[in-house]
């Protein structure tokens, strides 16, 4: 038997022959010399060629980097540039043709030198006419300069906002790369754990194939030592049956001696006495076999049931060990949602601080509004002051013997217009340097976007990566889970046996007593018989009837043998039908029993498949979340690329329009200055005072204005903190999201909507009352998220109510922009009947300039004749003049910093006002109109900030409310966490489809915003004032090109509606396909309850059976205690073997108990697994009820959006009517126009004749500007080279410095790597010499442990440490680890295991 054991258990005998074999082949292996490698063991004979081993195979992979701070701004103001150049360009080609018309102008004054005019009245009234337009085209020259100043302003104060904006996006970035670093922590944590995990399932099966040899060996020890005991006490029983069987047999001898003497008088007695007793002397041999086989089965079984019991006691420990995990785990829920509550109040207060920089910012309006009535009186003053200027200009008019000084004024103005295009080629330049810088912030952004693509990229393999990795443990948990049916077979098999062997056991019980009950009736035949005898020997005696007794004795003994024959007959019938009643018995029960397992694991099986599918669910539902606000992100930057575009082009267009403007103000201004520098000498007295005057204003304003700044910095450095402890807080979310998985989508929603009014913050301090709108209903769009979010928690059907709200919102926000739509159209049609008058006035203005010109050829003559005179006091005058238009200069640019700070729309009407002083009334009823609107404006803004705050309000007592359901609801947690866990699934799959939905009303409003600002830009490119036919046609172009633009984007919103219902038949194809998933799984559901009821009608059967068990039960003890009653008249002998009977009794009693207690724990499964079958229908119907209800309001709201775009279809087609009817009145007046032209170049023809002796002179000085403009040109090239070729180098330097302090790191990293290295590797080389030294110890050389001193024996066995050779007891040697010689773990002793470890 010990052979045979040995031979079946693996890992003895022969298996440590060949374990001692192998670590001397590791040995050897183990014997390379040199540099090793510390992962892959490999040597190398110099660390150089270890370095770059380790670089080229085990240095990780970089990791994608932080987000590198990009030069946004420096690409915006590059583009500005570019714009700037091209209206400077447009500029430069309208200033040179005024400059050939000024040169025509001249040649006919030269040519009108030698003609001389009869009447000196008709020149007086041209010179008259003359000197009026120049004062007027004067006049229009300041008003180009004081434009270009403020422009200048403006640009001053883009600047320092683009400053600002940067400072702010680097702290944004700032914050983006700790909270990505921050990520990349917990990315790396996590992928160490997932390598954790990968290496624990990659090593799990050879841990499991050392544990079930340990577990193998423990039980050949065990059953070496139970054998043992086995055959110790079976000798002694043995010895002890053998001394009472030699008493009995001692007895039996005198007996027979006494029966032999009193036989041999009668033989045939003796003979059958003989026969008898050697009968009864077999069937009580066969009887001790049997007794002896069936006790050695009991021993055996009894030990493999301690067996089971201690692995029960295993399992129930590792339970509690799990219990105590869940309720840890539980008291962490608990600490974090704590956490939240503590952010949640963080959050209020942050709120309340809002509130009160909202009212702040309130009071600096009502500051700007009280400044903006100081600018209105002083506007007030300056009309005054206008007036006073025209009445002047009416007496300069009557003075004619100031004539001879206007040729000398008009060549100052000349140079005046020098001196501006100087200015212009300087801004140029300047435009060009920041179209450079704008330039390459766009190549900036597009690397950046390659790097984020790259990194995306990156992401995917890596999810790739991880999605394999799944795959795999989940193979190798399938295999795990067969393994388990496996041993769950073998267990159920083993189980039958045990009771096929109880029952063998029974029916053995009762073979000996009824063997017990034939011995007793055999001995009181054989008491019977001994009294006959006597009687018989009496009667032989006496000498009486020898031959009757003969007989008598015959008949019985063949009585007697035809009773035991039919006795033994009826036995054998009916032990055969009890035993194949209850072979039946008990193959029922065995089915019945394997049906029941198997619908156990059945079960078990479907719940864990069910449990998978979640997780696959919840896991593929964050990947698309995870992947749609990606798509959202990306979607975003291009949008706002766009609108940067869009907004450039606005701005371009606008300076185009602004530079034509002051061209036609130049001219203008030319007429004027010959007067107006006549009534400044006479002005300056008291100029001056009221220059002080204004200077006194102006300090008043300033003083406020600085007052107003400080508040206003202030108030940005509050925000700031607020955004710094906002940054806290969603750090401290963050942290929570570690701790809470459930929570972490919500969190996340919370943060991105915060970070968005933060964005929306910081564009209003900017400040236009429009973007202060749509933060209130972003903010009240943000606090009804909330509430649907936790109403959605604790109701499913205020989801409902919500989305109603949201659909009003959307029909309002339809409403406003048909209204804005509607205004937008007045406002064309007005700017319309604008054109078409300016059209006259240009039509009116050509006429008085061709007038202007003939008197000006017959003045030119006087001209030329008191130029010599008037030289002097010119000079005296300009000088003059230059200091107080310094002066003024200084006093417009500090008014229009202040305006421009203050307010962008009077800008435009100041513009207006400056350039059309005879439109003066039109233009002051439209400044009221504007006045009122903006008053409007203010009052619905303060009405909306009351509403704010009223919102604000009721938003924190529904916070203090929701406070208080989450305390009630956190004590209810602790109860229905797995009904919480399906909850939240469910709510986040709905809270998705909510931001899937309010995102497609974001795009939707996008889109409308793209047409507000197409029509924007239409309407700006309406509100051009021509000039000349070559402007008009130029504006027409670009309406053109605009209706194509704005055809294309119809077309583009009607590929969005396609597109819209495409995603819309895409949702109701994913409805319909989880209608089916549903349907499949109430299938299933059907099946399990049939199962169930299956399974009850056969525990129905079984109870059947066991009451009909009971029942024989209660016969067979009652038969027992008849037969107790007989075994007390037995003898000694046999009192040993019914004490042992009665002890297998009750261990088989017991067994039935057990067996009572599984059927009834089994009963109290059933009807769990029907009740949560009960509740998972439940669920299963609230959630069809569910999607029922979003379906229909999905429908509801894709109507409402088909009838809101076919509402858009219709406006976009009437304003292309209105489009087509202005441009049938545009080409009316251009024929008009044409006509005009044709007039004027008759006109023309006329005159260039009389111009062809002067453009001889025009042609030479015009070579001579041409090589000048030549020269500062190619001086310009060469300074914008040098620039480039400057700014190229410090990009090179900078990258230069960034690779060098890269490098330095590089080394420093590898420096130090080396170090640890050389140390490594003198410890390895160390570890080595020691493990070189160790030898592997033979078995004959040992007899203790050598770490304990525990004896040797065949119980405690020897084992090899496989790493430093020696020899231990199981105990000692019972840890497993990895060697450098093996792949898997393998036997080691403690030290080693520390050093492994260590």
């Amino acid at each position: 038997m010990l052979r045979r054991i040995l031979q079946m258990t693996p890992g003895k005998g022969g298996s440590q022959s060949s374990e001692s074999e192998q670590p001397s082949a590791d040995m050897n292996n183990e014997s390379s010399e040199g540099f090793i490698c510390p992962q892959c063991m490999k040597s190398h004979n110099s660390a150089e060629e270890l370095f770059k081993h380790y670089e080229v195979f085990h240095e990780p992979g970089d990791q994608p980097s932080p987000f590198s701070p990009g030069r946004e701004d420096l690409t915006l103001l590059r583009q500005e540039i570019q714009d700037l150049q091209a209206s400077l360009k447009e500029e430069r080609w309208f200033s040179e043709e005024l400059k050939k018309e000024l040169d025509k102008v001249q040649g006919r004054i030269a040519t009108n030198k030698g003609l001389q005019s009869d009447g000196t009245s008709g020149e007086d009234a041209e010179l008259e006419m003359r000197l009026n337009e120049s004062e007027t085209e004067k006049f229009n020259i300041k008003q180009m300069k004081d434009l270009f100043e403020q422009k200048a302003a403006q640009l001053a104060t883009e600047i320092v906002d683009i400053k600002s904006r940067y400072d702010e996006e680097k702290s944004m970035r700032e914050a983006l790369e700790q909270r990505l670093a921050n990520l990349n922590q917990d990315m790396q944590k996590e992928k160490q754990e997932k390598e954790k995990l990968s290496a624990e399932l990659l090593q799990r099966p050879g841990v499991e194939d050392v544990e079930v040899l340990k577990k193998e060996l423990v039980q050949v020890q065990t059953l070496m030592d139970n054998m043992t005991r086995e055959r110790e006490e079976e000798s002694e029983r043995l010895k002890g049956q053998y001394e009472q069987l030699q008493a009995n047999f001692t007895t039996s001898e005198k007996t027979i001696a006494q029966l032999k003497a009193e036989l041999e008088k009668g033989p045939q007695e003796a003979a059958v006495y003989t026969q008898q007793i050697h009968q009864l002397q077999s069937s009580l041999n066969n009887l001790q076999q049997q007794s002896q086989a069936l006790s050695e089965k009991l021993s055996r079984k009894e030990k493999e049931n301690q067996e089971l019991e201690e692995r029960l006691g295993h399992e129930q420990a590792s339970k509690k060990s799990l219990q105590a995990n869940l309720h840890q785990k539980e008291l962490e829920l608990q600490e974090s949602r704590a956490r939240v509550s503590s952010g949640e109040a963080a959050l209020s207060r942050a709120q309340a601080e809002l509130t009160e920089r909202g009212e702040e910012a309130a009071r600096l309006r009502r500051e700007l509004g009280e400044l903006e009535k100081n600018q209105q009186e002083l506007k007030a003053e300056r009309k005054q002051l206008q007036q006073q200027r025209e009445d002047k200009e009416n007496q300069g008019l009557q003075q004619q013997s100031e004539i001879s000084q206007l040729h000398a004024k008009l060549l100052e103005a000349e140079r005046q217009v020098g001196e501006l295009q100087g200015r212009l080629k300087e801004q140029r330049q300047l435009s060009g340097e920041k179209l450079k810088d704008r330039e390459q912030q766009a190549a900036d952004l597009q690397l950046k976007l390659s790097r984020l693509e790259e990194e995306l990229k990156e992401s995917s393999t890596k999810s790739t990566d991880l999605q394999h990795q799944l795959d795999k443990s989940k193979q190798q948990h399938q295999e795990l889970q067969t393994l388990q049916q496996s041993t769950n077979g073998k267990l159920r098999e083993a189980q039958n046996d045990l009771e096929q062997v109880l029952r063998q056991i029974g029916d053995k019980d009762q073979k000996i007593q009824n063997l017990e009950a034939l011995l007793q009736k055999s001995k009181e035949s054989v008491s019977q018989l001994e009294t006959e005898r006597e009687d018989l020997c009496a009667k032989i005696q006496a000498g009486e009837g020898e031959a009757a007794l003969l007989n008598q004795l015959q008949e019985k003994n063949h009585s007697l043998q035809e009773q035991i024959t039919q006795l033994t007959d009826k036995l054998k019938n009916q032990s055969e039908s009890h035993k194949q009643a209850q072979d039946n018995l008990h193959e029922q029960v065995q089915e019945q029993k394997t049906h029941l397992r198997s619908a156990q694991d059945r079960c078990q099986g479907l719940e864990t498949t069910v449990t998978e599918l979640n997780t696959q669910l919840t896991e593929s539902r964050e990947k698309i979340a995870q992947l749609d606000t990606q798509l959202k992100a990306k979607t975003e930057m291009l949008l706002s690329a766009e609108a940067a575009k869009n907004a450039q082009r606005a701005d371009l267009e606008s300076h185009l329009e602004t530079a034509q403007n002051a061209l036609q103000d130049k001219q203008q201004e030319l007429s004027k200055v010959q007067a107006q520098l006549e009534e400044q000498a006479r002005r300056l007295t008291e100029k001056q005072e009221q220059c002080s005057q204004l200077e006194n204003g102006l300090k008043d304003s300033r003083d406020k204005l600085m007052t107003a700044e400080q508040r206003i910095e202030t108030l940005q450095t509050q925000t700031k903190k607020a955004e710094v402890e906002l940054t806290e807080l969603r750090s401290g979310r963050e942290q929570a999201q570690k701790e809470q998985s459930s929570l972490k989508k919500q969190i996340s929603e919370l943060e991105m909507k915060t970070k968005e009014l933060n964005r929306l913050l910081d564009s209003e301090k900017q400040g236009a009352s429009t973007q202060q709108e749509e933060l209130k209903k972003k903010s009240s769009a943000l606090t009804e998220t909330r509430q649907k979010l936790e109403k959605a928690e604790q109701e499913r059907g205020a989801l409902q109510a919500n989305l109603d709200k949201l659909s009003q919102e959307g029909q309002k926000q339809q409403a406003e922009l048909d209204k804005k739509v509607q205004g937008l159209s007045s406002d064309l049609q007005k700017t319309q009947g604008e054109k078409e008058t300016l059209v006259k006035e240009v039509a009116t203005v050509k006429e008085a300039l061709s007038k202007a010109s003939k008197a000006l050829k017959e003045s030119q003559t006087q001209l030329d004749k008191e130029k010599k005179g008037s030289k002097a006091t010119l000079e005296e005058k300009e000088k003059v003049f230059q200091k107080v238009q310094q002066e003024l200069q200084k006093n417009s640019e500090a008014t229009s910093k202040e305006l421009s700070n203050v307010k962008g729309l009077l800008e435009k009407s100041i513009e207006a006002e400056k350039s059309l002083q005879s439109q003066l009334t039109a233009l002051n009823a439209q400044l009221k109109q504007c006045q009122d609107t903006l008053k409007e404006k203010e009052k619905s803004e303060q009405q909306l900030q009351a509403e704010l705050k009223t919102r604000q309000g009721s938003f924190s007592q529904e916070v203090k409310k929701l406070k208080t359901q989450v305390s009630e609801l956190q004590a209810s947690l602790a109860k229905k966490t797995e009904e919480e866990a399906k909850q939240k699934e469910q709510i986040t799959a709905l809270s998705k489809d909510l931001s899937s939905e309010k995102n497609r009303c974001a795009e939707l409003q996008k889109t409308s915003d793209g047409t507000k600002e197409s029509l924007t830009a239409l309407q700006s490119d309406y509100y051009g004032k021509e000039s000349e036919l070559s402007a008009v046609r130029q504006d027409l172009k670009v309406c053109e090109e605009k209706l194509v633009l704005a055809q294309e984007e119809l077309v583009t919103n009607r590929n969005q509606l396609s597109a819209y219902e495409t995603q819309i038949q895409e949702l109701k194809t994913g409805h319909t396909a989880m209608e089916i998933d549903l349907s499949k799984r109430d299938e299933k559901i059907k099946q399990q309850v049939e199962t169930l009821q299956k399974l009850q009608k056969q525990q129905g059967q079984t109870e059947e059976q066991l009451k009909k068990e009971k029942a024989q039960c209660e016969e067979l003890r009652e038969s027992q205690s008849a037969l107790e009653k007989d075994k007390n008249k037995l003898s000694a002998d046999l009192k040993t073997l019914a004490e042992k009977n009665e002890k297998e009794l009750k261990d088989l009693q017991a067994a039935k108990q057990l067996l009572i207690q599984q059927k009834v724990e089994m009963q109290g499964k059933v009807e769990a697994a029907q009740a949560s079958v009960e509740k998972e229908q439940r669920e299963h119907q609230k959630t069809r009820d569910s999607i029922k209800q979003n379906e229909q309001q999905l429908k509801a709201e894709t109507n409402k959006i088909k009838q809101q775009l076919a509402s858009e279809v219709k406006a976009k087609e009437e304003m292309v009517r209105q489009r087509e009817e202005a441009e049938v009145k545009m080409s009316m007046q251009v024929t008009a126009l044409n006509e005009n032209v044709a007039t004027l170049k008759r006109e023309w023809q006329s005159s260039q004749r009389r111009v062809g002796e002067l453009e001889k002179q025009t042609d030479e000085l015009r070579g001579e500007i041409a090589v000048l403009e030549a020269t500062v040109q190619n001086n310009q090239d060469e300074r914008r080279a040098l620039l480039e070729r400057c700014v190229q180098g410090e990009g090179e330097m900078e990258k230069l410095q960034a690779k060098m302090l890269e490098m330095r790191r590089k080394l420093d990293d590898t420096t130090a790597a080396m170090q640890e290295l050389g140390r490594e590797n003198q410890s390895l080389q160390i570890k080595q010499s020691q493990s070189l030294t160790r030898k592997w110890t033979e078995d004959h050389e040992v007899q203790n442990c050598m770490a304990c001193g525990k004896g040797f024996s065949v119980t405690v066995r020897k084992h090899h440490c496989r790493h430093c050779g020696n020899i231990f007891c199981a105990e000692c040697s019972a840890r497993n680890a990895l060697t450098p010689s093996s792949k898997k773990p393998v036997r080691v002793c403690d030290n080693c295991f520390d050093e492994l470890q260590g």
